[in-house]
């Protein structure tokens, strides 16, 4: 008579948690190499594509694993993403997600085994696991816009200031004290010139400064969106994104807003500056052609050339 052999509980836990590590890490690893809309990866499309997949498993590898993913909540959705410990590499991490998964699972199993050794008591059954703790994760609460009306807008009526009589005072000039009416006019003429002159540069080198800001911001997206890898040749992959696409990349990837307008713009500057990227027309459409990017060296130049111009 043949018995069947139970499998044990602590051995069917690691299996299914190892199980959902490998499914989870792989899904999002393609979702960083498949030109989606955003990098931010909400957890509730990702448990309808992972069978069985639920919160408390997400907790539990976060609990064993801390370096495994980031986790935070954009209003009441919970977003995952690949651990960085260092946020200036967090694209780089995202890059090579995909050829480190076998060693990430190879840690994570590690890291299981220590975990159980290590336990107060048996692990007998998943609740025995304790649950990362869900008030330390990051909350970020998008406000829709207010307008927020100044009290100098209202209106005083019969203010003093109405009847209050004021003295036109006649410029000094080099001594000259009186003015004919059509010096006085050349003169106000000459002085709204030059006022006019002075805000259309100042406004001016304000766009200019937050153009320049948004370059690397915009590079990053952009970048994460580029070919990793090269084809059997040796040669680069591109990846063709449309301008209206790149402008919703950029504004799903934060919650502040940037104008259609300068997306455009820092699109087309990084287009100049940057090789491998080139924007052709279309038609009536833009399209950015996207090669095998170097990231380290294109912001190396891009800070070069902002530092050069400021």
């Amino acid at each position: 008579m043949v018995i069947a052999v139970k499998q044990q509980p602590v051995t069917k836990i690691k299996k299914d948690l190892l199980q959902f590590f490998k499914k989870l890490d792989t899904m999002i690893a393609v979702h960083y190499q498949t030109n989606y809309l955003s990098y931010l990866i909400k957890f509730d499309d990702i448990r309808k594509k992972i069978l069985g997949l639920k919160l408390i498993h997400i907790l539990k590898i976060k609990h064993i694993y801390p370096e495994s993913y980031t986790l935070s909540r954009v209003n009441e959705n919970l977003m995952i993403d690949v651990y960085s410990h260092d946020k200036t590499k967090l694209v780089e991490a995202r890059t090579n997600l995909f050829k480190n998964l076998n060693e990430r699972l190879e840690d994570f199993e590690r890291k299981y085994d220590k975990f159980v050794k290590e336990s107060d008591v048996p692990i007998t059954s998943l609740e025995d696991i304790p649950n990362y703790k869900m008030s330390s994760i990051a909350v970020t609460k998008i406000k829709p816009h207010k307008v927020i009306k100044s009290v100098n807008n209202k209106k005083l009526a019969n203010h003093k200031s109405k009847f209050e009589f004021k003295e036109a005072k006649d410029p000094v000039i080099k001594g000259v004290t009186k003015l004919s009416l059509l010096e006085r006019i050349r003169l106000k003429e000459k002085a709204n010139c030059e006022g006019a002159e002075d805000k259309q540069q100042l406004a001016k080198q304000k766009r200019e400064a937050l153009l320049s800001s948004k370059m690397e911001f915009i590079y990053n997206i952009v970048y994460e969106q580029s070919p990793k890898f090269q084809d059997d040749q040796g040669a680069d992959y591109r990846v063709s994104l449309p301008m209206n696409r790149i402008i919703l990349l950029v504004k799903d990837s934060t919650e502040y807003d940037i104008s259609e307008e300068d997306i455009i713009e820092v699109v087309r500057r990084l287009s100049s500056k940057v090789a491998r990227l080139d924007l052709i027309q279309v038609g009536e459409m833009e399209i950015l052609k996207i090669g095998k990017l170097d990231r380290e060296q294109d912001l190396l130049k891009l800070k070069t050339e902002k530092t050069v111009h400021s």
